[in-house]
């Protein structure tokens, strides 16, 4: 399976759809470790393979590491700052 971890916080709210909708589709499974959220934000776009988590420490961006994964699974950590061109 072919999977993505992606830390986030709330400053970076605004842009998190955006990067959901460019991420999701290339991948199997997308996680999204959410850093000092109380609840999932409704933002959040749904999709079947998008599983956001939320984190009871803050764990910042190595809160990609957090998911657990399986042995044979092909794991991209990405992040949350950059500009995710859209599939076509």
């Amino acid at each position: 399976m072919i999977v993505a971890n992606l830390a986030t916080y709330l400053a970076r709210l605004r842009r998190l759809p955006t990067i959901v909708a460019a991420l999701a589709p290339q991948v199997d499974l997308l996680n999204i470790a959410l850093n000092e959220y109380a609840q999932i934000p409704a933002e959040l776009p749904s999709s079947s393979n998008v599983r956001p988590l939320l984190l009871d420490v803050g764990y910042k961006d190595v809160g990609t590491f957090y998911p657990t994964t399986r042995t044979d699974d092909m794991v991209f950590l990405v992040d949350d700052d950059l500009m995710c061109p859209a599939t076509t």
